[in-house]
Formats: structure tokens, C-alpha cells, sequence
């Protein structure tokens, strides 16, 4: 799989041994000089993978992460920080930040080779998903919505009902107009909101929460887009019950 890559590292030596590298192992690439300019440079070259290093004068690598997937399309991109050290706490603050993966310096051939390889599958398995997502358009939902087995409403982009099916009627006691954060617990919607955001930004997410009435029962919702004419329109949620893992565990957690 060919990629595009966008590449930030502030060591002009570096800089040009993995731009030589990534060209000759087939992949299209442009090279930047700091995380700034990698944020500035995202939107307008649109990667399809980024390899940034952590430290940078400027803005460094986790902060320029952070910012990428704050913006449209930047929970798409596949991203690896490229680091010297080598750590749990180093580790966490990555994954925390937004990447996908991380590659020690300094980076041999070989390795790049390896990173790019199973980078590439990953990337072509999450655009599988995405696309079957994105299938789901205005025209196929009245039927998607009817027999559904948990409930299921599509909103317009404020979040307000366009159709809920029987289940998502009786469970959600909403119809037409209505708000659907009314329906989840003052607690939950921030994972709501945050879920309605991604997805405006093309991105399916999952979340897991409670019953605003009755917190012994949890469920998973996934909120994803809904397209028209290659532009986000509204959005499909779905929520389905499920039982945690173990007697008393909680599954009030992120699940995106």
C-alpha cells in the first residue's frame, strides 16, 4: 500500500535520511521543521501517515498530536512519535496524546521498513471500517433504523430526533424534535458530546455509560456520521445493554 507521509523532525540530517528512506521504500512524502509547522501543514497536505518526533523546539511532538486530532480528520490519520527514550511513563504520554504507535530512535531502514509495512495494514483495516460507515447514507436508514435490535435514532446535526425505531422509542421515550443529550444522565453527555464531535468530524465513536435512571444497568453507544454529497448531514446512535465483565465492575469508561 503506497501512503503519504508527513514528517516532522527539527534535525535537518535526520530530516533528509528519512525522506531518502520513505521515497525509496515507494511511499510520496514531505518533511517538516517543528510541530507547529506539522499542525499548520496537516489540513492542506491531508497524510495518510505522520511520523513526528517527540522533541521539538517550538511545539513538540505530543503537543502537535493533541492539536492534529482536535481537528477535521484528525482521528483519521495513522500516527507515530519517534522518540529517544524509551519508558512506561514515556509510553503512556504517546498513546495518551493521540498515537497510534511509537518507533525508538535513531530509526534504521529496516525498522521503517517494518513500521510502514504493518502501519499500512492498519491504516487499510480502519479505512475498511470507516467506509462501512460512511455506506450507511440518508436513503438506506429507514429500514437500518426499523429493525435494529437495540435502539437506534438519527439526528440532525444539533442533535435533535429525526427517527427513532420502536426500541429506541420505549428506551429513550423520544420522538421527533426531540434533544437526545436530554435523555442521557448530566454525567454522561460529555462523553455524548465528545462522541457527536468526533463524528462530525467523519470518525465513528463508542462510549460506555449508564442508565440515567437506573445505574445498575450499562450500555454501549456508538455515534457515527451520516453523509450527503461527501458532507456530514447528521448522525446515527445506537445503544446496546450490556453486561459488565465481572460482579460490580463498571463500565463508565471510554470505550472509543
Amino acid at each position: 500500500m503506497k501512503l503519504k507521509l508527513l514528517i516532522a523532525d527539527d534535525d535537518a540530517t535526520t530530516r533528509r535520511i528519512l525522506q531518502r528512506a520513505v521515497a525509496l521504500l515507494g511511499h510520496e512524502v514531505i518533511a517538516v521543521n517543528d510541530g507547529r509547522e506539522l499542525v499548520e501543514r496537516f489540513a492542506e497536505i491531508r497524510p495518510d501517515l505522520i511520523l513526528t518526533d517527540w522533541r521539538m523546539p517550538e511545539m513538540d511532538g505530543v503537543e502537535a498530536i493533541e492539536r492534529i486530532r482536535s481537528m477535521p480528520g484528525g482521528h483519521e490519520v495513522f500516527i507515530v512519535l519517534s522518540t529517544g527514550v524509551y519508558g512506561a511513563s514515556e509510553t503512556a504520554s504517546a498513546i495518551e496524546a493521540g498515537a497510534d504507535d511509537y518507533i525508538l530512535k535513531p530509526i534504521s531502514v529496516p525498522a521503517l521498513r517494518v513500521l510502514l509495512m504493518l502501519s499500512g495494514e492498519r491504516i487499510a483495516r480502519r479505512r475498511t471500517v470507516t467506509d462501512g460507515v460512511r455506506a450507511v447514507s440518508d436513503s438506506g436508514l429507514p429500514g437500518l433504523v426499523e429493525y435494529f435490535p437495540g435502539a437506534m435514532v438519527t439526528t440532525d446535526l444539533e442533535g435533535r430526533v429525526c427517527a427513532v425505531n420502536p426500541a429506541g422509542a420505549t428506551a429513550w421515550n423520544v420522538a421527533e424534535g426531540s434533544v437526545l443529550a436530554d435523555v442521557f444522565s448530566e454525567l454522561d453527555r460529555p462523553a455524548l458530546k465528545a462522541a457527536f464531535v468526533l463524528a462530525a468530524a467523519g470518525t465513528a465513536h463508542t462510549f460506555a455509560h449508564h442508565d440515567a435512571t437506573d445505574r445498575s444497568r450499562h450500555y454501549q453507544t456508538c455515534v457515527w456520521p451520516l453523509w450527503r454529497d461527501s458532507q456530514v448531514s447528521g448522525f446515527g446512535v445506537s445503544t446496546m445493554q450490556v453486561v459488565p465483565t465481572q460482579a460490580g465492575e463498571s463500565p463508565h469508561r471510554n470505550a472509543g
